[in-house]
């Protein structure tokens, strides 16, 4: 399914790959490159999405939409011990609503991110759920 938003040139569909590329410019690239990384539901963390083969990292990424046009996000996610859950979850969801907003003209409607583990020396698993809802 894709984002389908109606202008005065017509109507643009947005599909899950420009989410996805978000997402993972956020998690990779971006300013929270080493505080926290894309897993699976496990904790198995994944550098990449495009590339991966494994159907536990695309299934743990969830992208819906509503009757209305809006989006929601939902991924998992390892930590960094001794961050801020609340702070780097908060600056992930808002870079990846900002570039959302960039990119498509449309706020996510939610994006939840589950925290699947805390990454020290091993990964240690944790099941906490944190959710953000934007417009």
């Amino acid at each position: 399914m894709a984002l389908i938003k109606n202008t005065e040139l017509g109507e643009i569909s947005v599909s899950d790959d420009i989410l996805l590329d978000v997402l993972e410019e956020a998690t990779v690239s971006g300013s929270l490159k080493d505080l926290i990384w894309l897993s699976t539901s496990r904790g198995k963390i994944q550098s990449t999405i495009r590339l991966v083969s494994d159907q536990d990292i695309i299934n743990s990424i969830f992208i819906t939409y509503d009757e209305k046009g809006g989006a929601t996000l939902r991924f998992c996610v390892v930590v960094k011990f001794g961050v801020s859950i609340r702070t780097v979850t908060k600056k992930l969801a808002d870079e990846i609503a900002a570039r959302t907003k960039e990119l498509t003209g449309i706020y996510p409607r939610e994006i939840t991110i589950l925290i699947a583990g805390v990454r020290s020396k091993n990964t240690v698993r944790r099941n906490l759920k944190v959710t953000y809802s934007y417009e």
